[in-house]
């Protein structure tokens, strides 16, 4: 019987990954043109990463942001310096802003791995700052940070779950679903 789950759980992924059996035209392009994209980038060559599991992340930040048009970016956990020197590489109107920046509203957040479990005040404040129309959250580690990604993703319209990271859009117009990849 978990021998049978397994295989199920691998299949699946391993058909999303490439797209396959995701009729969402928007979650299939992300998919295929976005998360699996491996062109270079023009800012890839000037950033050096120690760690390959982070330079994958970054990158995929980067060609979100790139896609998408994000310009406003939140950045909460440890491991801010390196996601935010990729951001600051897409636009030089990329504006960064820090948990502390009270009223400021994000397209684009991004969760490193937290120092300690956030509060359901501090979660449904980041929620309250997005941008309602045009907004995506990228939560690294969603094991470590198991209350942030179940209470973002009860509030987002499509999630995208890639084995350690997820990716979530709070867009109103899009096809309702979950993935996994």
């Amino acid at each position: 019987m978990r021998n049978d789950l397994f295989q199920r759980s691998f299949f699946s992924r391993f058909r999303g990954r490439r797209g396959y059996g995701i009729h969402s035209p928007f979650a299939f392009d992300l998919i295929v043109n976005v998360i699996r994209e491996r062109a270079g980038y023009y800012a890839f060559r000037e950033i050096v990463v120690p760690e390959e599991r982070e330079r994958s992340r970054c990158q995929l930040l980067f060609r979100l942001a790139e896609r998408e048009g994000y310009r406003r970016a939140l950045l909460v956990g440890r491991g801010r310096e390196l996601p935010a020197r990729y951001l600051s590489a897409v636009s030089r109107e990329m504006l960064l802003l820090d948990d502390g920046d009270g009223g400021s509203c994000w397209e684009l957040f991004h969760a490193g791995r937290m120092e300690r479990e956030p509060s359901r005040e501090e979660l449904d404040s980041w929620l309250e700052r997005r941008d309602r129309d045009h907004s995506c959250a990228l939560i690294s580690d969603i094991r470590s940070n198991r209350s942030l990604w179940m209470h973002f993703r009860a509030n987002a319209r499509v999630s995208i779950e890639m084995s350690r990271d997820a990716l979530l859009f709070f867009n109103p117009t899009l096809q309702p679903g979950h993935y996994l990849i």
